[in-house]
């Protein structure tokens, strides 16, 4: 452990978000800054440093979680508070960059508020899509892939042309799509398909073809035959490069998400930020990159703890 003299800087990392807090209520807002409510921003700023007063004493004090832990959790509470800090100061306050097109984080925090019905709306159609373009997507690439990479003639036949095919951008089928689908939201669940397809596909190919052949013999001579094999030995051993391709095509996913509801979707968190991108709303751009933000933070943070229970059996061998 590193002791109390790596934790001296902790309670400075905490008083970030309360200076921060004083500077927003003390100085003036800056020309075309100015706003009604300071309240939904001033939350915000409580609420992180609540969490780092929490972390603080139950991890440090308590040793409730390991110092690790503490100091990965603090190093992002820095990057937050000063982040935090200088939006408000050279944004906020000082004026220095145009109002019109550099909003605060009051003016662009309180549309979370004043805009939450549309959000709302919006968060759950982006993610209604995104759900079944992904499970369409996974549904047919990891038994495929399985397949493919298992017989070696077959796996020499497709594995060239996945690689050559998957790279190609999801964003150059929208103009066929939308010729082939009846719907916007058909087109767009069928991009974030493409987006996850061949990342999971191409993964999964690879990591069956390059599974240890000393554990398939080894398998083969305590009796395990055809797909007991396939199932008992290769799956497991080839889902770490799994997993790798899966993450990439659901980064993939929600990037095509956001840009086919751009073409044309009536609600999504795409189409929000199109539409306020015509009007010129910089603001509520501003708080949809967070919204968006906050979707990707929440899928990949699933993703993780999915793979974390998957691949269980890795923390022995670490």
């Amino acid at each position: 452990m590193e002791g109390p003299k790596g934790s001296r800087k902790y309670p400075l990392i905490m008083a970030i978000f309360l200076i921060t807090i004083a500077i927003n209520f003390l100085v003036p807002d800056a020309k075309g800054q100015e706003v009604t409510s300071k309240a939904v921003f001033t939350v915000i700023l409580l609420v992180f440093f609540a969490g780092s007063l929490f972390c603080y004493i139950a991890g440090y004090h308590m040793k409730r979680f390991s110092w690790v832990s503490v100091r990965t959790f603090f190093d992002a509470m820095t990057v937050f508070g000063i982040f935090f800090l200088m939006w408000t100061i050279f944004l906020g306050k000082s004026g220095l960059l145009d109002p019109i097109h550099w909003p605060s984080p009051d003016r662009a925090l309180n549309v979370l508020l004043t805009d939450r019905a549309q959000f709302t709306k919006g968060i759950a159609a982006s993610m209604w899509r995104l759900v079944r373009g992904i499970s369409l997507g996974l549904v047919l690439a990891l038994p495929l892939g399985l397949i493919v990479g298992w017989f070696d003639r077959l796996n020499r036949l497709v594995y060239p042309l996945a690689k050559f095919i998957g790279p190609i951008p999801a964003v150059v089928y929208i103009p066929y799509a939308l010729i082939i689908f009846p719907t916007v939201d058909q087109v767009t669940v069928f991009i974030v398909f493409i987006s996850v397809f061949w990342p999971a596909f191409i993964n999964m190919i690879y990591g069956v073809a390059t599974v240890d052949r000393r554990l398939i013999d080894a398998a083969r001579t305590l009796g395990g035959s055809g797909w007991r094999i396939v199932t008992k030995v290769v799956l497991p051993a080839a889902m770490p490069t799994a997993f790798a391709g899966i993450l990439l095509g659901l980064i993939m996913g929600i990037v095509m998400l956001t840009v086919a509801e751009t073409i044309g979707a009536a609600s999504g968190i795409g189409y929000y930020l199109m539409y306020y991108k015509d009007v010129a709303a910089y603001d509520r751009i501003v708080a949809d990159i967070f919204v968006i933000a906050a979707c990707v933070y929440f899928w990949t943070y699933f993703f993780d703890k999915v793979q974390e229970k998957t691949l269980r059996w890795q923390r022995g061998s670490r």
